[in-house]
């Protein structure tokens, strides 16, 4: 089929309703779980939102065909476990809930978990208006608010009863899991416990300015399911922060592999999170590299503010990212379970470049494939082991009958060059097409404040 009536076709699909999850892809390529290579497409049928038939499919020519070209690869829609929609700007914190989700389906990530939240009720609404069809925008993970230092009205005097009652709110409001950061060794097992009760996920950034001890090496007894930014544990003194301690870390010591078996022995997953490191540290990796203007996603307003931030990062932080690239490999080599995460928040007082939520996954990916992780296996990480990371693999993560109908199309080969993840053109959420380019236009201008007057409420 030629290009133009593939769009055209396209064009068509995206009138179907979130009700009418019901159509066929025919040609092109499968990237199927744990395969090496990618095999030529039989058919697949999604019904009712789930995979229904893989090959063997009935010509019925009521249901919507999509016809790929043999340039086409169908991956399974990706996750990122450590998402933001938060913007900061003069002291103050949103969640936005209009650009950066949109951002990260037209890459292609069908699913995310918002890694700690500083307004969790809006952020609560947003995910029940897109599960009902309301708004658009990926499967919504939501993790309710920050337990730790770093939560707006965070108390350090909360008793044990007091986190379990939190918890139990949220629970009962059907968050996916929790985000500890900089906490009590005392509030990071209350966290634990109660969550597990609930049979949901903790994850956790450690080793922070205020509990610099509290760490992989204390939490992982405790049961903590997930690391975010560095394995640590008892490779890490205790005295700093972990961005500057594992900046300063001999790689040559010993304690690094023990603390790494310590999350392989407990199955605790890891985000490394380089994405949002590498990108502040101004590195000149070509995984870093632009491929699309993302600035024009930006409000002019916040584009000004980025352009003429004077501000820096401390230079350990570029320590800490290249020391991190190798760790990252070692746990790899190790046998350490890795999920997907990018981290990324607008921290507009701070940033100086234009990397956004959505591309920063692919880029998270290129990272991992430069460094000796193999194709396959970076695109198992973005899915099936992220949707194991968080109990969804029954459901999620892979292209198999029976799971949802979460697809990405990409043009060229990933499992023979990571970069060609960059050329997704149609995105899959249960059934329901979305056009890559439509979702794009849409955030142009729209990231970020408009203004300071009405980022102030004064308009």
């Amino acid at each position: 089929m030629k290009r133009g009536t593939f769009l055209l076709l396209l064009s068509i699909l995206l009138t179907i309703s979130v009700d009418a999850q019901n159509l066929i892809l025919e040609g092109g390529w499968l990237i199927l779980p744990d395969s090496e290579s990618a095999v030529k497409n039989p058919g697949l049928h999604i019904n009712s939102g789930k995979i229904f038939t893989i090959g063997n499919i009935n010509e019925d020519n009521t249901i919507p065909h999509i016809n790929l070209e043999d340039d086409d690869y169908v991956l399974p829609g990706l996750f990122d476990l450590h998402a933001h929609l938060k913007v900061s700007h003069k002291g103050m914190v949103k969640e936005d809930t209009l650009a950066t989700p949109l951002l990260y389906l037209a890459n292609g990530i069908t699913t995310i978990f918002t890694c700690g939240e500083v307004d969790p009720e809006a952020v609560f609404i947003y995910k029940q208006n897109v599960s009902k069809g309301f708004s658009t925008g990926p499967r919504i993970l939501n993790s309710g608010p920050y337990f730790g230092d770093q939560a707006p009205g965070w108390n350090a005097d909360y008793s044990t009863d007091d986190i379990y009652r939190i918890v139990d709110e949220w629970a009962a409001k059907g968050v996916a899991g929790f985000k500890a950061r900089d906490i009590s060794a005392a509030h990071l097992e209350a966290l634990i416990d109660r969550a597990h009760m609930h049979d949901l996920t903790v994850t956790g950034h450690l080793s922070g300015s205020k509990f610099p001890s509290v760490s992989a090496g204390i939490a992982i007894p405790m049961g903590i399911d997930r690391l975010e930014h560095y394995t640590g544990g008892v490779a890490l003194p205790g005295v700093k922060n972990g961005y500057a301690e594992v900046g300063e870390m001999d790689l040559a010591n010993p304690l690094i592999d023990k603390s790494m078996d310590m999350l392989i022995d407990h199955k605790v997953y890891f985000n490394s999170t380089l994405a949002v490191i590498g990108g502040f540290t101004e590195s000149k990796d070509k995984w870093l590299d632009y491929w699309v203007d993302e600035k024009k996603y930006w409000a002019p307003y916040a584009q000004a503010l980025v352009e003429t931030n004077p501000a820096k990062y401390h230079p350990t932080r570029i320590q800490f990212y290249e020391n991190s690239k190798v760790l990252l490999k070692r746990f790899y080599d190790r046998g350490g379970l890795i999920s997907m995460g990018t981290d990324g928040p607008l921290t507009l007082d701070f940033l100086w470049d234009f990397k956004t939520p959505g591309f920063n996954t692919h880029r998270e990916m290129a990272l991992m494939s430069e460094v000796g992780i193999p194709n396959h296996e970076v695109i198992k990480i973005a899915s099936l082991n992220s949707a194991r990371a968080m109990g969804l693999e029954d459901k999620l993560g892979s292209i198999e009958v029976g799971k949802m109908g979460d697809l990405m199309i990409v043009k060229g080969n990933p499992l023979e060059d990571i970069y060609n993840t960059h050329n997704v053109h149609t995105v899959i959420k249960q059934g329901k097409v979305y056009n890559t380019q439509e979702l794009l236009q849409s955030c142009e201008g729209m990231l970020g404040p408009q203004s300071e007057a009405s980022w102030l409420g004064k308009q």
